[in-house]
């Protein structure tokens, strides 16, 4: 099962990686993801991204950095595929709860993609436009969806409207 450490002491993403966690952890989560028939960019199937998810084994960590005037919030590096890099310039983690842990979450996505030799699932660019039904913003949004609104149904057709601050811009 993959995993998501952070050591610093800023409490939203102590809190986000929790949240993320849980998630990671949750079979639920898993038959969401397995519920969509598929994503844009990719041949794989909901099903196919969501077993290479839970069989993906990465122990990840959050490193921060301070990149202002830019919508980016955070990014995987396929050079340093088990980090997950959090931008904590200026009003970026002025988010929801659910927004900060579908950070992670998209990021934990690239990561598992990175893992897996056979399967790929990305995104185009780094805008959200036009990216809502790929793979990572949609487990993404997905993972907004559940934290900031517990309970509420799953409907894997409208997961994408879930929208992210400042666009979400996540590579």
């Amino acid at each position: 099962m993959m995993t998501i450490t952070y050591n610093g002491s800023i409490q939203i993403l102590i809190d986000g990686v929790a949240e993320a966690n849980k998630l990671l952890a949750d079979g639920a989560f898993y038959q969401a993801i397995a519920a969509k028939p598929g994503f844009y960019f990719t041949t794989a199937t909901g099903a196919q991204v969501a077993a290479s998810m839970q069989n993906c084994n990465l122990q990840l960590s959050v490193k921060t950095f301070k990149k202002y005037f830019t919508r980016e919030l955070g990014y995987e590096d396929p050079n340093d595929p088990t980090s997950i890099h959090i931008n904590i310039a200026g009003n970026k983690l002025n988010r929801s709860l659910g927004s900060i842990t579908g950070t992670f979450i998209h990021e934990s996505v690239h990561a598992a993609d990175s893992d897996d030799q056979a399967l790929d699932y990305p995104h185009d660019g780094n805008s959200s436009a036009g990216n809502e039904d790929t793979a990572p913003y949609w487990i993404g949004n997905l993972a907004v969806q559940l934290v900031d609104q517990p309970g509420s149904p799953v409907d894997v057709n409208a997961v994408a409207s879930v929208v992210h601050a400042l666009d979400d811009v996540m590579v």
